[in-house]
C-alpha cells in the first residue's frame, strides 16, 4: 500500500530542486514570526497527503487509484516532460501523453 499519495509528483518537483536535490518550498504557516517562510527539503516530502487516494473496496483498503495515476499519467507524462525540458522535439506519442 502506498501511503504517501503525491498530488504533485516527486519527479515533477525534482525539476525545481537545487544541485543537492533539495527543494525550497514556501510555507504559508510558520510556527513563529522569526521563523523562515522558506523550507528546504526533499521533493519526496512535499506535495503529498497521507492516504489521499486510498479507498475502501470490499471491506479493505486499496491504493488502486494511486497505481492508476502512476501508470496512466505519471510514467507517460514524465517522459514527455523530460523531452520538453531537454528542448527536444516531441513526437506524436509524447504529445498524447501530455
Amino acid at each position: 500500500m502506498k501511503r504517501k499519495n503525491h498530488y504533485v509528483s516527486k519527479s515533477y518537483l525534482s525539476n525545481w530542486s537545487n544541485f543537492n536535490g533539495d527543494l525550497h518550498s514556501y510555507r504559508l504557516l510558520v510556527p513563529h514570526e522569526k521563523s523562515s517562510i522558506w523550507k528546504l527539503g526533499s521533493p519526496a516530502n512535499e506535495g503529498f497527503v497521507r492516504d489521499f487516494y486510498t479507498s475502501m473496496q470490499s471491506g479493505s483498503e486499496s491504493d488502486e487509484m494511486e497505481i492508476w495515476f502512476d501508470t496512466e499519467f505519471e510514467n507517460e507524462g514524465l517522459q514527455a516532460i523530460s523531452i520538453a525540458i531537454e528542448n527536444k522535439r516531441l513526437n506524436k506519442s509524447s504529445w498524447e501523453a501530455f
